[in-house]
């Protein structure tokens, strides 16, 4: 209990992130030094960070960009959308920027459509001014079309500058209202680790390909200024027969707020409930098969997961390729591939493990790092009957596990892994999960 409350109350261990330089700390920096963007001559992606005054916030932004490893090759394009403070001279301080500036106020929803089509890369990102990046940031986006089938559109992990999680994917609901999921808790719980699909995300960070962006006309317009653009941009690719994806492995700091304020009743806000109204029209039959608000937020999160496919194993791996694990590792990362919700539960986790755990959460597995006593009730909560498929790999006291099993897991399927065949292949999975073979595509048997 104490625990719950530590964390709802923001009590953990989290990283923190600098400020927002003031108008005079931004003053000074911009007049001792330059930024420079790497020089690409073709790069993958094209940022696009529309912008409109706040030349601090802005300078910040392009600072984060100028400074840490992306990881891609990638130009940058400001919008700037008639601002009548300092963003105009700042902007001449950054080298290799691209610098578009409108006639008129288009307001941001149309200043995005109208920057992206000056992008020379193959990849559209979208960024708000109010962010700064962390390293690998927009490969591990660009990746995300590598791991998973089907791609159209993926979207960042989202904190605040002090650390909480602001979003691990957005919600809809079917009266058209939204959630940012995981909003002010701890972005190291394992819920929000892995790469899975989702409702919608918000735009302050997501890529998708530059040619489904330019097919579906971009944002559309019937949403300007702003809001609900982003959202119904995510339908509009769902329709496309695509999939919309969160990678928590691209972290992003927005310092929400800061642009437009937070209130709905005055400045640009205001169009948030005309716009959820137009969304609900729009969007009437699709928001029938959606839960009401009042549904559990993560089963609302993650009912975009196939069945579930829980993985038991004795040890966490050293690595994906670690020789003992490397098969099962690859029949997870298929399933995974192909949409379902795939759970790792060493008994014995690593003391320190970073980047095996970082991997698994690129391709869309959870792991569980409960140990033994925490039982299959503590780590698997109110999620426990949706997994189908159980699958104890190399377990000592395998029958104690499984006679808790068979209580606590009522709708899961025991499969074995010690047959002379060893490991059951991915058909036979995807089957009992009720999905199509991946394996054809994954190179796994």
């Amino acid at each position: 209990m104490r625990a719950a409350w530590a964390e709802q109350l923001g009590w953990f261990e989290r990283e923190r992130f600098p400020p927002l330089p003031s108008d005079t700390e931004a003053s000074q920096q911009i007049a001792a030094q330059q930024l420079a963007l790497p020089a690409w001559r073709d790069p993958r992606v094209s940022v696009i960070v529309p912008v409109y005054g706040k030349f601090a916030t802005t300078w910040a932004c392009l600072r984060s960009l100028c400074e840490v490893d992306a990881g891609e090759s990638f130009e940058v394009i400001v919008a700037d959308d008639c601002s009548t403070d300092a963003t105009p001279q700042m902007l001449e301080r950054v080298r290799n920027l691209r610098v578009i500036r409108n006639q008129s106020n288009l307001g941001y929803l149309r200043s995005n459509n109208h920057a992206a089509q000056s992008a020379r890369g193959s990849w559209l990102c979208l960024l708000n001014n109010d962010t700064r990046v962390t390293a690998g940031w927009l490969s591990e986006l660009v990746n995300t079309f590598e791991h998973f089938d089907r791609v159209g559109l993926v979207g960042s992990k989202l904190l605040f500058g002090d650390g909480r999680l602001q979003e691990a994917g957005g919600v809809v609901f079917d009266d058209a209202s939204c959630a940012n999921y995981g909003r002010w808790t701890d972005p190291e719980r394992p819920e929000y680790g892995f790469a899975r699909r989702v409702d919608y995300c918000s735009a302050a960070s997501v890529l998708l390909p530059r040619d489904l962006w330019a097919s579906l006309g971009g944002f559309d317009e019937r949403f300007a200024p702003a809001y609900y653009e982003d959202t119904d941009l995510a339908f509009r690719v769902r329709r496309a027969g695509l999939q919309v994806m969160y990678q928590p492995l691209s972290r992003v700091v927005h310092y929400h707020g800061v642009t437009h304020g937070r209130s709905v009743k005055r400045g640009l806000k205001r169009s948030l409930i005309d716009n959820r109204r137009r969304f609900a029209e729009r969007w009437r039959d699709e928001l029938l098969t959606y839960p009401a608000p009042t549904h559990a937020e993560r089963l609302a999160a993650e009912r975009r997961q196939g069945p579930g496919f829980l993985l038991v194993l004795e040890r966490e791996p050293r690595s994906v390729v670690d020789p003992e694990f490397a098969e099962c590792l690859a029949l997870a990362f298929a399933l995974a591939r192909a949409g379902n919700q795939v759970t790792l539960w060493p008994r014995e986790p690593a003391r320190s493990n970073a980047e095996f755990r970082r991997a698994l959460g690129r391709r869309g597995v959870e792991l569980l790092l409960g140990g033994r006593a925490g039982g299959f009730s503590r780590a698997l909560g109110e999620r426990a009957d949706r997994f189908r498929v159980l699958l104890s790999y190399r377990v000592t006291n395998e029958q104690e596990l499984l006679a808790r099993a068979r209580g606590e897991l009522p709708h899961a399927r025991r499969l074995a892994a010690d047959s002379p065949d060893g490991l059951p292949s991915v058909a036979h999975c995807a089957s009992l999960l009720g999905v199509d073979d991946p394996g054809s595509r994954s190179g796994v048997r």
